[in-house]
């Protein structure tokens, strides 16, 4: 099949959860030999031909976060077409021009275009879509001229559409509606954005049970068939999943500081929904004392945590006991989740929760949540505590920290049930849904 993934969470390489999800959908359909197509919006010039320096350059510059000055100078570049556009918005017909994509571009980038055939890009069609559904509630209709498209895939709500081809759209979760104090997004927008993309597609993929419950529940649908769950894979190198104790022992500890398996783990954005003032205040609670490693950049309404770790760090002792990481690159991470005494990760609500799956493949012990999706992906393989209590956060972390033979059998029950989640298991359950959207009249 010729498949159309929709571009829009793929811009930067250290991206959001949804470009990592595009990102290993595109692995998954060339896996099973699918012809893959990106749809980008990329605001360009009348001449075809720099279509795709055009697009390679955004690509780029959101790329190597070395280069502060030029992605600086490109958001502002990309307010001001921003508001230009919205002069000129009635123009929502131009042409969504095509280029393939050669192994020697393949070498140029990372992982966003490794496993595709060619590029669509159809001037600012993300900005304008947005527009027109503001305004009117009504989808841009993506044409494609060059090649025929059997399926558009949009791994997030934008609204756009093809007349011309079958529509599926995975619905990751609505943590707007359940944990609305969590996100700055419109709650009524999303919404409507989300209810008229359920009708607007012939399959919806969610990526739990929980969150599938939760689509029907909110959105009164009565046909359930329209719903599938397509569990996500975690694809991680075997020369991290395989690395010796000794090398995971001395990289932490040169690099950072650290002691294998004498400190515990939070990586992610630093967002309400991921809890990050509660792990803090149950590690400085917690018997064991190991120090805590946060690995993420800021997110949004974050400024809480922000203060909570200055307070903690202005003495001594304090810098020792929290480690903030924004940013690092994944080799280190692996590290650092490898060689932690567990990964704390008690989400007040996840569709899926990676972060789960990633650090039991990594032979890491999660502690996690006993709510939402998480009892679904963790199974019995992790130690699950009361989100919304510091005092039983900070006794899972003693449970795990200082019990060795618990600690040793979450990391062998945690492999185990990683296994679960693997690309085949997830290749084989998309094709299964593409085969039968695909033959429906």
């Amino acid at each position: 099949m010729r498949v159309l993934v929709d571009a829009y969470n793929l811009y930067s390489k250290n991206g959001t959860g949804i470009s990592k999800y595009t990102k290993e959908l595109c692995r998954v359909l060339n896996f099973l030999n699918h012809d893959v197509f990106l749809q980008f919006g990329v605001p360009q010039s009348y001449n075809e031909l720099l279509t795709k320096e055009i697009v390679f350059q955004k690509l780029y510059l959101e790329y190597d976060d070395k280069r502060e000055e030029a992605r600086d100078f490109f958001n502002i570049e990309r307010k001001i077409k921003k508001l230009l556009t919205l002069t000129s918005c009635i123009n929502f017909i131009e042409r969504n021009t095509f280029f393939p994509i050669t192994e020697n571009d393949k070498k140029i980038f990372d992982d966003r275009i490794k496993y595709i055939n060619g590029v669509y890009n159809k001037s600012g069609i993300h900005i304008k879509s947005e527009i027109l559904f503001n305004i009117f509630k009504k989808f841009i209709n993506i044409k494609n001229s060059k090649n025929h498209i059997d399926i558009y895939h949009k791994p997030y709500q934008v609204p756009c559409f093809s007349k011309h081809a079958k529509n599926i759209t995975t619905i990751h979760d609505l943590i707007p509606l359940k944990i609305p104090y969590s996100t700055t997004m419109d709650i009524k927008k999303f919404y409507e954005l989300t209810n008229k993309t359920i009708k607007k597609s012939d399959k919806i993929i969610t990526i739990s049970e929980s969150s599938k419950k939760d689509i029907i529940e909110y959105f009164n649908i009565r046909d359930e068939e329209k719903i599938s769950v397509v569990y996500q894979s975690s694809f991680i190198d075997e020369k991290y999943i395989n690395l010796c104790d000794t090398d995971i022992q001395n990289f932490i500890n040169i690099a950072y500081g650290l002691y294998y398996k004498k400190y515990i783990i939070f990586y992610g954005a630093i967002e309400p929904k991921k809890n990050v003032y509660r792990i803090i205040s149950a590690a400085l609670k917690s018997k064991s004392g190991y120090p805590l490693v946060i690995a993420g950049k800021n997110g949004w309404l974050f400024d809480d945590v922000c203060q909570l770790v200055a307070e903690v760090q202005k003495t001594p002792s304090g810098k020792r006991k929290i480690l903030r990481i924004p940013f690092l690159p994944f080799e280190h991470l692996a590290m650092l989740i490898s060689g932690a005494a567990a990964c704390v990760f008690p989400s007040l609500y996840e569709g899926f929760g990676l972060p789960v799956i990633e650090s039991m493949q990594l032979g890491c012990p999660v502690i996690t949540s006993n709510a939402s999706s998480l009892p679904e992906i963790g199974g019995d393989a992790v130690h699950y505590v009361d989100p919304y209590s510091i005092d039983d956060i900070a006794h899972g972390i003693d449970a795990v920290c200082e019990n060795d033979e618990y600690r040793l059998l979450l990391e062998k029950k945690g492999r185990e049930r990683a296994k679960m989640f693997s690309i085949e298991r997830y290749a084989q359950r998309l094709n299964e849904i593409y085969t039968e959207v695909a033959g429906k009249e």
